[in-house]
């Protein structure tokens, strides 16, 4: 079983220090090989959701865990008790690593759904396909490590003024590793940001009673930016790689956990307006255009007719310009 997984203790965007080296780790991590080591098994189950939709099953196969009773884990189980604090009781040492490197809260559980995602894939059956917890649940897809081309493919098609964004560098064009990161390292990092943004939403929601912990200026562009490379690869696949597209649009239950998180990403991205529009902090960050293109830039390319098709193509659910066109892009 997992070494550690039950007891170990495990950013954002807002210094470049944090951000460099968030995005230069996840670079490294997005797409490499799982590594576990063996550990004692665990004890209060993940669910499961084998539809992507509402099914899940008493126990997973980390098994249960024993609740972190510690002073972190009350303080994230009072705002977010389906994601943060679910990460944490899971994977805490990896938590806690990433918070003693100076690391925001938000940063630490985003880097640890990613170790968490590679244990799940690893451990559990159908043993190597990718899987990934995102908010309460499991989602298991039938992507296996490596059978698609690498997010590079992405360059084919993004705009052009996308790709001189410093995340777009760090993450794809000038990412050592991008030959080694597929499709399924892409649901990865989509879906770990996804996360991070639900945390900032819950975060100021219902803010914890007793604030310890270092938290992130509240911020969800990482999301934003992932939405349009989800959107650029499916485009450059489709057109370029008809055999692996193909492969892709086959997967049912890939397809079903990519309708599935894009969205809960956009059920995000709206429910976080009121938030940045209250906050010139979180405008800053959202609508800023300096080296980063903006995620309101972003949004301005994921809402054509032409990027939205791709989610068409694939039955995936989705909102229209019209539904943001009087908040984030008026």
């Amino acid at each position: 079983m997992l070494n550690n997984l039950i007891n170990h203790q495990l950013s954002n965007l807002v210094k470049n220090t944090a951000f460099l080296r968030q995005t230069l780790f996840c670079s490294v991590l997005f797409g490499m090989t799982f590594a576990l080591a063996q550990e004692t098994p665990p004890q209060e189950p993940l669910a499961k959701d084998t539809t992507a939709q509402t099914a899940t099953i008493s126990d997973y196969c980390l098994g249960p865990i024993q609740t972190q009773q510690d002073s972190q884990f009350t303080e994230l189980n009072q705002f977010d008790s389906q994601h943060a604090a679910m990460v944490y009781q899971y994977t805490s040492a990896k938590v806690n690593q990433w918070l003693g490197f100076g690391d925001y809260l938000e940063t630490a559980i985003h880097e640890s759904n990613h170790h968490l995602n590679r244990v799940l894939s690893r451990e559990c059956e159908p043993l190597n396909n990718r899987k990934y917890f995102l908010i309460g649940h499991v989602y298991e897809t039938d992507l296996q490590v490596g059978e698609t081309p690498s997010i590079s493919i992405i360059n084919q098609t993004a705009p052009p003024e996308q790709q001189s964004s410093s995340r777009y560098g760090l993450y794809i064009s000038a990412n050592p590793n991008v030959h080694r990161n597929t499709f399924s390292s892409l649901l990865d990092e989509f879906t770990a940001y996804t996360g991070e943004a639900w945390i900032h939403l819950k975060k100021v929601e219902s803010p914890p009673l007793n604030q310890t912990l270092n938290y992130s200026q509240f911020q969800i562009d990482g999301m934003v930016n992932f939405m349009l490379y989800f959107q650029a690869y499916l485009k450059s696949a489709r057109l370029y790689y008809p055999d692996a597209y193909e492969e892709i649009k086959s997967q049912d239950k890939t397809i079903a956990y990519a309708n599935l998180l894009w969205q809960q990403a956009e059920t995000i991205l709206l429910e976080s307006y009121s938030h940045i529009e209250a906050d010139r902090a979180a405008q800053h960050f959202f609508y800023r255009s300096d080296g980063l293109a903006s995620a309101v830039q972003h949004l301005n390319h994921i809402y054509t007719v032409d990027m939205l098709s791709e989610l068409d193509l694939l039955n995936i659910n989705h909102l229209e310009y019209s539904n943001i066109q009087n908040t984030f892009l008026k």
